[in-house]
């Protein structure tokens, strides 16, 4: 293969695609482990350090959400590839079998 050729393999792509929405998934319940375990202590904890706890955990929250958003899209984005891979090699070979 030349050395400015590159391979794509679909199967590879769906493999990935699969790791990160799995790895999303993960995250997604450690999450709402963590909010289960700190919603108790939120409602017992008063005074400024609990409120500038709170607007910090909520800021974190805003980030990993939108972290999360662009892992489902990557996921999706690379099983779209894998997809559009498989269509052109059979086209090609639909071509060239006539």
């Amino acid at each position: 293969m030349s050395e400015n050729a590159y391979k794509v393999e679909p199967d590879a792509l769906d493999a990935a695609s699969t790791d990160i929405a799995n790895a999303k998934r993960a995250i997604d319940g450690h999450q709402q482990s963590l909010d289960r375990s700190t919603a108790e202590l939120l409602t017992l904890w008063t005074g400024a350090a609990s409120q500038a706890w709170g607007r910090t955990q909520h800021g974190w929250q805003g980030d990993l959400g939108e972290a999360m958003a662009a892992a489902a899209a990557l996921s999706t984005a690379v099983r779209d590839a894998a997809d559009a891979y498989r269509d052109a090699d059979d086209a090609v070979s639909r071509a060239w079998s006539i």
